[in-house]
């Protein structure tokens, strides 16, 4: 929800000045490969759950956005509703993302504006949707053009045009819109249309029930729930419309709890409190977000702190050496992006750690994870997710292929239908077939028969997280087909016979 400024830049001077000396840096270089998502300019993470509404956007140098975690409404972008647990390329020509709980949203070269996953009005038509209307690849918001910044919030939206002027749509509750059409009809709330009374704006923030804009004078406007206004009786108080906020120059704000909160140019973080007073909550700050209930700091010295409220701030776990950070989100999985531009996810394993690894009982029993592997936090690189080519085309899967102990694993249904096979379950036993060829197997057992005759797999068909995976040397030994694992390239190639289906 913040605006990123580069923060290697900003913070280098204080960082040689207090003379820290790290040890081997915690980020090993790796080269370009087809594993790991890199040159990476920046990224975006949505979501305080372990699986609900969380997923995450990255943006390659070349304008391409990739995408991995859950995918309940199409937040993903890939044309399915399948959650990924690697990154898969969903979008070009972009020069900013941002996601906001099941949405995400994309700023083109051109000055246009798309979204897609779960619309609910925020597709900028001035109508909400039904959840079986969500958009699974992205559509443009048709009523912009010539934006040069966007912003999320929780459910509302800012767009900054290339004149200074600020656009806004979405939910409006606690007048986050910071313009009155809402009052006379919904249609116009989920409409695109400029906020009055502000002009020559050069930064725009969306935070959870306020939104923020920074002029030229680099005096700060702000509008929606602001409870740093308080009446006699210590109600939270809206404001409807943008209202003078600061006249000094900051470098990030963002809310929680309807409370806010603001770094100075000098690293200091502040609370916004009653009359506009501000209180100093810390020194020496790198970078912070919020989400709901709870803020992430780094400090300049490498080390990450969080509180929920800023009389108990604790340790957060991440330690890193700031002079390779270029990003940091933190969230239920925190998200970094490094200045080589690689992409590392901090956390338990979660629906966005990226590398392949699930929280789920068949991927942790096979895959050898106990709970304590599975639940401390972790640093981890972000892979790309593997390609798999059928009969030479590119085929989408409802979920990526995994590897597990060596043994490559690919989801049932998206593979034998593509290939031209029917697929039947029945408590526990799956049945795959066509005219020529009647296959059986069991969940969580190698015990499988081709047209009557035993046969035995490699390893077992498993259910991760609601979708059966086969292991790919099924795909060869039960149908007959040819395939080939690609390790270095992340590719599965399966060449079939078409008279087998």
């Amino acid at each position: 929800m913040n605006k990123y400024p580069n923060i290697t830049k900003l913070l280098l001077a204080s960082i040689l000045s207090t003379l820290i000396i790290f040890p081997t840096p915690l980020f090993a270089a790796t080269e370009s490969s087809a594993k790991y998502l890199d040159n990476i300019v920046q990224v975006s993470s949505s979501g305080g759950h372990e699986y609900y509404f969380t997923h995450s956007l990255a943006l390659d140098q070349n304008g391409v956005v990739w995408a991995w975690g859950e995918n309940f409404n199409g937040q993903l972008g890939n044309g399915i509703k399948g959650r990924n647990s690697a990154a898969v390329p969903v979008f070009k020509d972009v020069k900013k993302i941002d996601t906001t709980q099941s949405n995400s949203f994309a700023l083109k070269n051109d000055g246009t504006v798309w979204m897609w996953g779960d619309a609910n009005g925020l597709q900028g038509a001035g109508a909400l949707n039904a959840y079986n209307d969500d958009f699974v690849t992205p559509i443009q918001i048709k009523a912009l053009s010539d934006i040069v910044d966007i912003q999320v919030g929780n459910f509302h939206i800012l767009a900054l045009k290339s004149d200074g002027t600020v656009w806004t749509w979405g939910g409006s509750n606690g007048g986050v819109l910071g313009r009155p059409e809402w009052k006379e009809s919904s249609a116009k709330a989920y409409t695109p249309m400029k906020v009055p009374g502000l002009q020559n704006i050069k930064s725009i923030y969306a935070g959870y029930g306020f939104s923020a804009a920074t002029d030229e004078a680099g005096i700060t406007w702000a509008w929606g729930t602001l409870s740093s206004y308080f009446d006699i009786v210590n109600h939270q108080i809206s404001k409807w419309a943008p209202v003078k906020l600061f006249d000094f120059p900051i470098k990030e704000i963002d809310d929680m709890r309807s409370r806010i909160y603001v770094t100075k140019l000098d690293g200091t973080l502040w609370e916004v409190q009653q009359t506009l007073k501000l209180k100093q909550i810390m020194k020496d700050v790198l970078t912070f977000n919020c989400v709901y209930n709870s803020c992430g700091v780094m400090k300049t010295s490498g080390e990450a702190i969080k509180f929920s409220d800023i009389n108990d701030i604790q340790k957060h776990g991440l330690v890193i050496n700031p002079l390779e950070l270029k990003q940091i989100e933190f969230n239920y999985s925190t998200i970094l992006l490094k200045t080589d531009g690689t992409v590392y996810s901090y956390g338990p394993i979660s629906s966005i750690t990226g590398n392949e690894m699930i929280n789920d009982p068949d991927y942790k029993k096979y895959a050898n994870l106990t709970e304590k592997m599975v639940n401390e936090p972790q640093l981890r690189a972000v892979w790309k997710a593997i390609i798999l080519k059928l009969n030479g085309q590119e085929v989408t899967l409802t979920t990526n292929p995994i590897v597990i102990n060596g043994v490559s694993y690919v989801p049932l249904r998206g593979v034998i239908e593509q290939m031209g096979g029917q697929v039947q379950y029945d408590s526990g036993n799956i049945i795959v077939s066509n005219d020529q060829n009647l296959l059986k197997l069991k969940i969580r057992t190698t015990d499988a028969s081709k047209n009557g005759q035993s046969m035995k797999l490699i390893s077992p068909p498993l259910v991760i997280r609601g979708t059966t995976m086969i292991p790919l040397r099924f795909v060869s030994e039960g149908l007959g087909a040819s395939v080939e694992w690609d390790e270095k390239n992340r590719m599965i190639t399966i060449l079939t016979d078409h008279s087998i289906f």
